[in-house]
């Protein structure tokens, strides 16, 4: 995949996917393109059907995913710290952006869980997304 088709992808502002640049991180988030869900909201009319309000997303939880590039175990140590410390629990800004777009997309995110995988230098890191519309 070339670099003009992936992501920008920002964690409170730092990036994340930096190997197409000379970093040492390919990320990427599966579910980025997909519709959310929504649930319809109306209001009851007596005597007659509820009327129709409005569309409100569904909350979702996206996967981010992070590989590393080769290294050794004390470089892989450091950068591990580095985004467990970036990627701690808690409220964060996600903000996206593919070549060509005007400007980046964001959302709020809570980080909730994550997974290491050492041996393949990667990690999965599950997102809660309260809204799951890039505005």
């Amino acid at each position: 995949m070339t670099w003009n088709e992936q992501w920008s992808i920002k964690i409170d502002g730092q990036e994340l996917n930096t190997a197409p640049t000379g970093g040492n991180y390919v990320a990427s988030i599966p579910e980025i393109e997909n519709v959310p869900d929504y649930d319809a909201v109306t209001v009851p009319i007596d005597g007659d059907y509820p009327a129709f309000i409005r569309l409100q997303p569904r909350e979702s939880t996206w996967t981010l995913n992070i590989a590393m590039k080769a290294c050794n175990w004390a470089t892989y140590q450091t950068q591990i710290a580095s985004l467990k410390t970036l990627l701690a629990p808690g409220i964060h800004t996600l903000a996206v952006q593919i070549r060509g777009m005007t400007a980046a997309k964001s959302a709020t995110v809570v980080v909730r869980g994550m997974m290491i995988q050492p041996t393949a230098r990667a990690l999965s890191v599950t997102l809660f997304v309260p809204k799951p519309v890039l505005a």
